[in-house]
């Protein structure tokens, strides 16, 4: 494992206003694997369609969420499914990049 990534937990706070705010929260710096997916080309009703996914190694965690996040460097990525690795030896964080860097 050679990256180190920071997770982070969603947390919704509410203001005075009734307002719902959703921020992030680190909570771990774990190192681990980055495994690149093919940037892949969806065709959907004649669009082109490229979604840019990769896939986050790490040593297992019982606290890692599907609603939270990942970052590395400047760059943050939504998990769309968590996969354990053997028998609680990692988990494969299926992510996908958000932002205008996708």
């Amino acid at each position: 494992m050679q990256w180190r990534i920071t997770l982070l937990h969603s947390v919704q706070t509410r203001a005075a206003t009734g307002q719902v705010t959703e921020t992030f929260e680190q909570y771990a710096q774990p190192w681990a694997q980055r495994i690149e997916q093919r940037i892949s080309e969806r065709f959907t009703a004649g669009a082109d369609q490229v979604d840019g996914s990769l896939i986050w190694r790490i040593h297992y965690r019982a606290d890692v969420l599907q609603t939270d996040a990942v970052e590395y460097g400047d760059d943050r990525f939504e998990i769309m499914g968590i996969e354990e690795v053997g028998l609680r030896e990692g988990l494969d964080l299926q992510c996908k990049r958000l932002g205008a860097n996708v």
